[in-house]
């Protein structure tokens, strides 16, 4: 090539563009490949579409490490859930005038969904709105 510059900046940004696409899909431990029975698979992940950016996340109690804020924070997953239990999540929003949620993700919820030709994954998905908190005018 002519310009070393241009070789080494295009190298740069397909090898950027390799390392970031199993970041997208999760943890490996979720996916679901044509060769394996999907009731084998105990691990999901769980989406939550909110109202306000980057809240705290609890599950069962305990602060949740597998999770990755998507869509300028107004997103939410969480990865490596076991899907044969009942959980309980409590969204803890960023902001002091809002309320936090507390929500049972049942067995029942989960359902298998294509995340790539080949690859499905078991999601569970739910729409979040976080309410105001009143104040009491004496």
């Amino acid at each position: 090539m002519r310009n070393p510059r241009i070789f080494f900046g295009m190298l740069f940004i397909i090898s950027a563009g390799l390392f970031t696409v199993p970041v997208l899909a999760g943890s490996d431990t979720v996916q679901i490949k044509k060769s394996d029975d999907p009731k084998s698979i105990t691990k999901g992940e769980i989406r939550f579409q909110l109202n306000s950016d980057y809240c705290k996340v609890l599950l069962d109690g305990e602060e949740w490490e597998d999770h990755e804020f998507y869509n300028n924070g107004k997103s939410v997953a969480l990865y490596g859930v076991d899907r044969t239990q009942t959980h309980s999540i409590k969204l803890t929003p960023a902001y002091p005038n809002l309320m936090p949620v507390e929500v049972k993700i049942t067995p029942k919820m989960w359902k298998i969904v294509r995340f790539k030709r080949g690859v499905k994954v078991w999601r569970a998905t739910k729409k979040i709105r976080f309410k105001k908190k009143t104040t009491k005018k004496k």
